[in-house]
Formats: structure tokens, sequence, C-alpha cells
């Protein structure tokens, strides 16, 4: 008689959670120190965390969508990443930052008043390229309706009194569109150009395609010694599990053309990468995290001047831009 295979083994069976190694894979946590030797991987152990904690839970206890409150607005960053933030912040002192992916505007706000706290004149430009202003906002309001069902209290990003006066003072620039578009790359190198440092954090579309078309027009803008993080890079391996238990909906597209985590694997591996890149586990202090090897440090000298970005290349992006563009609002 067969045997049969469990789901989940088929599923790692045939590659599809073959990212899985980016992960702490060989720590492991003691489970009763002094008394015996058990343990659990913490690969394990933040698995469990994200499904206990995400909408992959059986009964759920905090969407996603709404992350840990900072001043009082919800950022859609998790506990341990957003304190990892805060410190790489602090630490590297950036003058600019770029984030692909505003949705409800929370991690742009708290980014822009961890900055102002060490230099008042530090930037934050914030992409999105869904201009269906008014459906996000609800989309938000139903994250945030959830968090105070669950006692968990604070205000969307994009309502709070604080949005407008950051864009009246220079500090938050939103813009609705693509940063791949020639006009927005031509701002952005004009503003690198002025910043002592500058740090990238990708939060846009999760697809393979996506994150490797922002890296190759934006990582050349990150500051030696900055970072450029790709975020949720944990989706490749837990959309796997969430379409298992049959609440997958929310990531077929990412399970379907490959995640954040796909993108970081063939990042790493090409030779430029490794010439002036680290990915920087170490800053994974914490353990669990949403975007496991996600962090990229850059090491070295730069190879491109950021104004050397070709007409050629310019048109090469903004193709991509428009058809993220029109993919995004189809999905919407």
């Amino acid at each position: 008689m067969p045997v049969k295979v469990p789901s989940w083994q088929v599923v790692h069976n045939r590659g599809e959670a073959q990212y899985t190694a980016y992960r702490h894979r060989n720590r492991r946590v003691a489970l009763h120190p002094g008394i015996d030797n058990s343990s659990i991987s913490l690969q394990d152990l933040a698995f469990a965390f994200e499904i206990a904690l995400g909408p992959m839970n059986l009964r759920l206890q905090l969407d996603a969508g709404i992350g840990i409150p900072w001043y009082g607005i919800f950022t859609q960053q998790s506990v341990t990443d957003s304190a990892t933030l805060h410190q790489l912040l602090w630490h590297i002192q950036p003058d600019l930052l770029v984030e692909i992916g505003t949705m409800c505007g929370g991690s742009a706000l708290f980014y822009a008043n961890t900055m102002m706290a060490y230099n008042p004149r530090a930037r934050v430009m914030t992409y999105d390229t869904n201009t269906d202003l008014a459906g996000r906002l609800a989309r938000c309001r139903q994250f945030h309706a959830s968090a105070r069902a669950h006692g968990i209290h604070g205000t969307q990003g994009l309502s709070h009194p604080s949005w407008r006066a950051l864009q009246e003072s220079g500090n938050l620039v939103p813009i609705i569109g693509s940063a791949l578009e020639p006009t927005e790359l031509s701002r952005l190198e004009e503003q690198v150009r002025s910043a002592r440092a500058v740090f990238v954090i990708d939060d846009g579309r999760h697809i393979k395609a996506s994150n490797l078309a922002h890296w190759h027009a934006l990582s050349r803008l990150v500051s030696v010694g900055s970072y450029y993080l790709v975020q949720d890079t944990r989706l490749d391996s837990d959309c796997a599990y969430a379409i298992l238990v049959g609440r997958g909906a929310w990531c077929k597209e990412t399970r379907a053309e490959g995640g954040p985590a796909a993108a970081i694997a063939s990042i790493v591996s090409s030779s430029s990468f490794r010439r002036e890149w680290v990915q920087d586990r170490a800053v994974e202090q914490w353990g669990v995290t949403q975007h496991p090897g996600g962090y990229l440090r850059r090491v070295g000298t730069p190879t491109d001047n950021p104004g050397n970005l070709t007409m050629a290349r310019r048109r090469y992006l903004a193709g991509v831009a428009r058809r993220q563009s029109a993919a995004q609002l189809a999905h919407h």
C-alpha cells in the first residue's frame, strides 16, 4: 500500500519552499536549559510566530497589515523589525530614505520622525503606484478597525495630522507613481547628490520581477555603509503554507511569479553583488523577522554614478514601471 506523503512535504519536495534556507537554519533555542537538551530551531520558531499572528492563523489574532504602532500611528512593521530599523537609522543616520510602497503611510511617518530626531532636515521620499487613494484609505481603515477590535489603538498614517505637516516642511515627499519613471529617477539622483547617506527600502509589490527592477535601478543610490532592504522575504515560504490551509487568496500573485526571497536569491548570487555588497544577517539580532536575508549592506565603492543611467536603461525601466502600475491596478 503506497505511503501518503503529507501535503506540506509535497510542497517542499516540489521546490516551492526552496527559499526557506534564508532563515537562520542552524540556530536553535533551548527549551529547558539546565534540565535536558531539548531545543527547537529558530527557523521553526520564527515560522510559528508568523502563523500565530498573521492571516494564516485559524483564529485571526492580528491582521498582517496592522503592525506595531509608533508615535500612535500604525506602521505596518512587526515589533522586531521596527526595533531593528530604528536602530539602523540612528546608527547610519541617512539624510534621505527612499521607500517603495507607501500603502497606509505609517512606515513613512515612522522613518521620518526617527530621522528628524538626529537631522531636522532629513527627508523620506515614498512611492506608491496605486492611484486609487480612496480605495487605499478604505483598505487601511479595515486594517485598523481590526486592530482596535483586538485592543490595539492607533491612527493610519495617511489621515494623521503629521502627514500634511511633514509634507509642508519638506521632510516627507509622497509620490503617487513609480520610482522607475525617468523623471523620478532624475529627481532621486539629484537628491542623492546632496545627501550624506542614503537608505532604500523596497516594500512595494512583493513580486520577484518588481523587486529585481527596483534593485537594478535604485541600489546604485545607496551610500557605502548603508542598506538596501527588501521587505517581506518571508512570503515565499509563508504563502506556501497559507495556500495549504486555505488562507492564501492574498498571496496568489507572489506564489505564481516568485516573491522577494526569490529576488534576493538572484541578487546575492551575482558577482557584482559580491564585489560591493553583503547580505547582513547580523542585524537580525532578534531572530524573528519578516525580512529574513533582506538586509543588504553596501561595503564597496559604487561602480555606477547615479548620473550615468543611460537613456536606454531609463526607457526600459519606464516600461517596467508602466506594466507594474497596470498590473497593480488590475490586482486592486
